[in-house]
């Protein structure tokens, strides 16, 4: 039962961290134009990349799954992706995004099921603010 309970904690504490994490990113890059949605550079499924002017460059920061973690890298546009530069944000088996035709992003992310743990799985809407894309 200690077993179980720990497995559960700890998946829910990785949840918790990707839910927050990508809270954080939505906000920080509330503007519409910010966000587009790239195949993934590793694994399956699609990467989140959002852009943003710094000292004059735009850097992307493409956040993805892959490998059982969630993934951010940050690069400049005219650089290929790099997997291996990427950093892990929290174990994350699966993020599915959606873009919705009233300009949203549905998000869901997902723990699988551990030996008697049932899985995890947890839904966001994001709805970015702004108009405009800050210069």
């Amino acid at each position: 039962a200690y077993r179980r309970l720990s497995l559960r904690t700890a998946r829910d504490g990785e949840l918790r961290i990707a839910t927050s994490y990508l809270d954080v990113r939505f906000r920080k890059h509330d503007v519409k134009g910010a966000l587009r949605l790239e195949p993934a550079p590793a694994g399956t499924g699609r990467a989140l990349v959002f852009s943003e002017a710094m000292d004059g460059l735009v850097v992307e920061t493409w956040i993805y799954c892959a490998d059982g973690r969630l993934w951010e890298l940050q690069r400049l546009p005219e650089l290929g992706v790099e997997p291996a530069a990427a950093m892990p944000i929290a174990a994350i088996d699966r993020m599915s995004v959606i873009a919705l035709s009233d300009g949203r992003f549905r998000l869901a992310l997902d723990v699988t099921a551990d030996g008697d743990s049932p899985g995890l799985s947890q839904t966001l809407t994001f709805h970015p603010r702004t108009e405009v894309m800050a210069p």
